[in-house]
């Protein structure tokens, strides 16, 4: 986020109340995820974090606290490294794998954020 292409986000993040990713995670994949960690998606091992990289480490990283991440795509293999990220920057969230049965809102391959914290010495 600190890279000159990015001024504008970089400018705009701490005052930012929403944040949308909407069909650009599963796109450039090959710039958040780590080679190694792409066979790892799927993983059963939760015991710690996949580190997630690029722009989202830094949105996940710096947005306010009370801020709001809406992310879509086309695909939901994303979705558990983001949700383990985003836990261990203080978000909260909830997505399709979250949701009641029978309640029936956005798209199906979806994650909302919620910034409550911002711990592990975070900035």
């Amino acid at each position: 986020i600190d890279d000159l292409e990015n001024r504008d986000l970089h400018c705009m993040l701490p005052t930012a109340d929403i944040i949308c990713l909407q069909y650009v995670l599963h796109e450039n994949s090959s710039s958040i995820f780590p080679t190694s960690m792409k066979k790892q998606l799927d993983a059963a091992d939760k015991s710690s974090v996949r580190p997630i990289g690029g722009v989202v480490r830094d949105l996940l990283a710096r947005a306010k606290v009370g801020a709001f991440m809406i992310c879509t795509d086309s695909n939901n293999f994303v979705w558990p490294i983001l949700k383990e990220n985003a836990a261990f920057y203080g978000w909260t969230y909830l997505g399709d794998a979250e949701k009641k049965k029978g309640v029936s809102f956005g798209p199906t391959s979806f994650v909302i954020l919620e910034r409550h914290d911002k711990p592990n010495g975070v900035t």
